[in-house]
């Protein structure tokens, strides 16, 4: 039983992407969950393996994995991807950490007062009604 996927001729646009992201050779980084779900579908329709073999060894439904094969399924189970992946020989990695909060610019500081502007302040809080 060849658990290996077939190469395909052209890579998908998701599987581009992941490939890009990650910080190694071979591994997929996934920002996007629909780049994420494509991968994981097209992956399982390259496979020489029997749908039912996949659902057996991942531990999930044989009706589960014809959806996700057939890109049926749109938002699927965490442990559903995972188990088809891990039917096909990857390893799926969770790492920790918080994303990076985008960096917004910083106001210019606050120019200081002229001689005149603080003239101008003093009249006014010493004028009496």
């Amino acid at each position: 039983m060849n658990m290996e996927p077939r190469k395909p001729l052209i890579a998908t646009p998701a599987e581009d992407r992941g490939r890009l992201a990650a910080e190694r050779p071979g591994e997929f980084k996934f920002e996007d969950t629909l780049d994420y779900i494509k991968f994981v579908s097209g992956r399982l329709r390259m496979s020489s393996m029997k749908q039912k073999d996949v659902a057996a060894n991942g531990g999930i439904s044989g009706s589960t994995v014809g959806n996700m094969a057939s890109g049926k399924t749109r938002y699927p189970r965490f442990g559903t991807i995972t188990g088809i992946l891990g039917s096909l020989g990857y390893e799926t990695v969770i790492r920790g950490g918080l994303k990076a909060a985008p960096v917004e610019p910083k106001a210019p500081p606050a120019k200081a007062p002229t001689a005149q502007t603080n003239a101008m302040l003093r009249a006014i809080t010493t004028r009496k009604p």
